[in-house]
């Protein structure tokens, strides 16, 4: 299943990592970007991770299908950002059936 898929079936934010950085591998990348997500109060994060060989990275994220990115490094924390606020306010509209006050 692919990350688009896996974010319309399952009400998580899923991100996939393609490639590596020169100092990071793909995995240290995914656990990076699943920490940020935490420490936004975002938990329920799924991650798909490619072309573990190639260097340069590109980052995608979605939620409920709805895609963000590709972004490069230079945009990763504005895209986690943005994701995050829009993760917790579809999780409020989940819980309460109203979109944020």
């Amino acid at each position: 299943m692919e990350a688009s898929d896996y974010s319309v079936a399952n009400p998580v934010v899923t991100y996939a990592v393609y490639g590596h950085a020169p100092n990071a591998t793909n995995e240290q990348i995914v656990g990076y970007i699943r920490a940020q997500f935490a420490n936004r109060g975002i938990r329920d994060v799924a991650a798909f991770k490619g072309r573990e060989d190639i260097s340069g990275v590109a980052f995608y994220f979605f939620i409920n299908g709805h895609q963000y990115g590709p972004v490069g490094i230079p945009n990763m924390m504005a895209t986690i950002e943005e994701v995050a606020g829009h993760a917790k306010g579809v999780e409020y509209l989940r819980e309460t059936g109203k979109p944020i006050p």
